[in-house]
């Protein structure tokens, strides 16, 4: 297996994790991708892997706040599974203070299985989106939790 992180989209081997992109699925996930580095303000980096039937490419954003409350955005692109699915994933988590503690829970999900790469390039673009709004919104957990009416807790 084959692995790697690097600052910004462009560090992904697109290419040689997903040989079947053409030219122009490439370019829009490149420039999909350059909108979400330009609206972080992490230095966090995309990582990748490559195995044998599957491969994936992602980057997290996940900040401790006081109390041991967190918030996490995901954001990933993979083949996986035994039927080699095309998916792009992504998701905003809090850290759960329900009565029975799930560990985190999900403000928002969204997730699409892709029939082909130029589907997977629409859905890419789609998603980065929304992932820009997400890093424009709060991160504060108390917040999100509330927008979503999941129990909160005072945290000091």
């Amino acid at each position: 297996m084959e692995e790697g992180v690097g600052q910004g989209i462009g560090s992904v081997p697109l290419a040689r994790l997903i040989p079947e992109l053409t030219d122009d699925d490439v370019r829009r996930i490149v420039k999909a991708g350059a909108a979400i580095d330009a609206a972080r303000t992490d230095d966090r980096e995309w990582g990748w892997w490559l195995g044998s039937n599957t491969y994936n490419f992602h980057f997290c954003v996940n900040e401790r706040h006081s109390g041991g409350d967190e918030y996490y955005l995901e954001f990933e692109v993979g083949r996986n599974g035994a039927d080699a699915v095309l998916e792009v994933e992504a998701n905003v988590n809090v850290t759960c203070w329900c009565a029975k503690d799930h560990q985190f829970d999900r403000i928002v999900e969204v997730g699409h299985e892709c029939q082909d790469t130029a589907e997977l390039a629409d859905v890419f673009e789609r998603t980065a989106t929304e992932a820009v709004a997400w890093l424009w919104d709060t991160h504060d957990p108390v917040r999100l939790r509330t927008r979503v009416g999941l129990p909160s807790r005072e945290v000091s």
